[in-house]
């Protein structure tokens, strides 16, 4: 018999899940930004330096008049996940069984554009999405961290996260998945601040180690 504690398993297959599915949704939230381009797909470059280093990095010329980049942020690490799990225990009001049930990033993706205007365009972009040609991307929750109270956001991370049901269109398989939508320049300043994050949030030691892109 599984205890509501025993998550192991739950853990092992959304991993598994995460990894399968990821390069359809990074696909999926760089079509329905780059549908809004002036220009062809531009060919991939590197994010360089902070927690997203190497990872890869387009460039969109929008025709609403601003520039956009989308950034695939890897699939989060097991390890992080056994991490977030501590937030969702029994002792909380809101807690579900199995607690990996709670984790709605396991893929993610980072749209960086300049301004208020700008990111509220690119969040109207994503939920009036639908079908992809990966599969059907859906905005199922909005967290908007501009409108919360400072006690609200103690990491002081402010963007527009929206929590996305993923459906490949081959495998038919579905997950959810995290868009964060940030402003340029808090979105450097939450890649310089990252390693407290990690500190903060780091189980053991060791765990602060091997750290990945902002979460």
């Amino acid at each position: 018999r599984l205890e509501p504690l025993d998550e192991e398993i739950f853990l092992a297959q959304l991993g598994a899940r995460a990894k399968v599915l990821n390069p359809g949704f990074q696909a999926a939230v760089r079509w329905v930004v780059q549908r809004h381009s002036t220009r062809p797909e531009m060919a991939p470059t590197r994010y360089t330096g902070g927690p997203l280093h190497d990872c890869e990095k387009f460039k969109v010329v929008c025709s609403e008049g601003f520039d956009a980049e989308v950034i695939a942020a890897p699939v989060k690490l097991l390890h992080r996940m056994r991490q977030k799990l501590h937030r969702f225990a029994p002792s909380d009001p809101n807690y579900v069984w199995p607690l990996a049930a709670n984790i709605l990033d396991p893929v993610r993706s980072t749209v960086v554009c300049d301004g208020a205007q700008s990111m509220v365009e690119v969040a109207r972009w994503f939920l009036e999405c639908g079908d992809t040609p990966e599969g059907s991307l859906r905005v199922c929750s909005v967290e908007n961290m501009f409108a919360m109270d400072r006690g609200e956001v103690p990491d002081g991370n402010r963007d527009l996260k929206l929590c996305m049901v993923f459906q490949d269109a081959s495998s038919r398989l579905s997950i959810i998945g995290e868009v964060q939508i940030n402003d340029r320049s808090l979105f450097d300043l939450k890649c310089k601040m990252h390693m407290l994050y990690m500190v903060k949030h780091a189980s053991a030691p060791e765990a602060i180690h091997g750290g990945e892109g902002p979460a």
